[in-house]
């Protein structure tokens, strides 16, 4: 009877070290975020902090948002490189790389109230864009410019789409499409880039800063905003220095549905499924069902014992 005790009591204790062990690793992933300061004249936003938690994690997922529109997307759970280079961008963004590979370059941004690339056009390669929290603006044209072809130069301007974007929202830009945004709202917002192109990471490494550590993020300085345009035909990117020069006139809605399934498809071999997380990970209501079955083998052990 004694030894059946201890048996028990032994099991409570090796259960709450259990449970007591993966609350402490959260606490201290947690912590370790928040200790985390970017600056970039954001400062303490809410979407900061929804950045920040990325950077230490192995995966990249999002909440689905409770109102949807047309181009609302679940966006899927990525598997990403923990330690993602972080690169300033020249207009005061933040670009954590996630995924550099052969067919995509992934990175999220933490774009400043205000920032955003002028109209600009990305030769040969298309771009997918999802707003986790919405409020960015943005301009895309209705027509292409294949080869050699720039608007205002040798071929006619474009007229551009415009849309102010909700949480969750997911655009596609076709390659050869005259585009541009800019961030709105009350604070800085978080955008998933998805560049069907394996030359993205190069280019903002060339055009931009590194941020060696985060709490003490370098300025802007004035040379990488020409080397944003200046460097840009060099990775396949025609890039304007003002508004209207590529654009004839604005118009109202968003001309392209948003090729949910061309991103899925994508972003398959780096997507982790239920089936492939129920094999890496324990869920933690399964601690309540190892408490049960092994109390409930504990008892039956105990019974028999005792009627023997």
């Amino acid at each position: 009877m004694q030894k059946t005790i201890f048996c028990i009591t032994s099991s409570l204790f090796l259960i709450v070290g259990i449970q007591t062990k993966a609350v402490s690793h959260m606490v201290h992933t947690d912590k370790a975020v928040t200790q985390m300061n970017i600056g970039f004249e954001t400062g303490d936003s809410e979407a900061k902090e929804k950045f920040l938690n990325h950077l230490s994690s192995d995966t990249l997922e999002f909440e689905v948002p409770e109102s949807y529109s047309e181009l609302t997307f679940e966006f899927p759970t990525l598997s990403i490189e923990p330690n993602p280079p972080l690169i300033l961008g020249p207009a005061g963004e933040a670009f954590a790389f996630f995924k550099r590979g052969e067919k995509y370059t992934l990175s999220e941004g933490l774009v400043p109230v205000g920032a955003g690339p002028p109209p600009h056009i990305h030769k040969d390669y298309d771009e997918y864009f999802y707003l986790p929290d919405g409020n960015v603006k943005f301009w895309v044209g209705d027509k292409t410019y294949p080869g050699d072809s720039i608007p205002g130069e040798n071929a006619p301007k474009s007229d551009v789409h415009s849309i102010v974007t909700k949480p969750g929202d997911l655009l596609y830009v076709p390659a050869n499409t005259v585009h541009g945004f800019e961030a709105v709202g009350d604070e800085p917002v978080r955008m998933v880039f998805i560049w069907e192109s394996d030359t993205t990471f190069d280019y903002f490494q060339a055009v931009g800063q590194p941020i060696e550590d985060p709490s003490n993020p370098p300025e802007v300085k004035p040379e990488n905003k020409e080397l944003f345009v200046s460097s840009a035909p060099q990775f396949d990117i025609i890039q304007s220095t003002s508004f209207d020069q590529y654009v004839n006139k604005v118009k109202d809605g968003f001309p392209f549905d948003n090729n949910s399934d061309g991103l899925r498809a994508l972003l398959a071999p780096d997507t982790i499924t239920r089936n492939k997380l129920e094999k890496t990970s324990v869920p933690k209501s399964s601690f309540l069902l190892l408490s049960m079955l092994v109390f409930g083998g504990l008892l039956t052990t105990l019974t028999l014992k005792r009627y023997k």
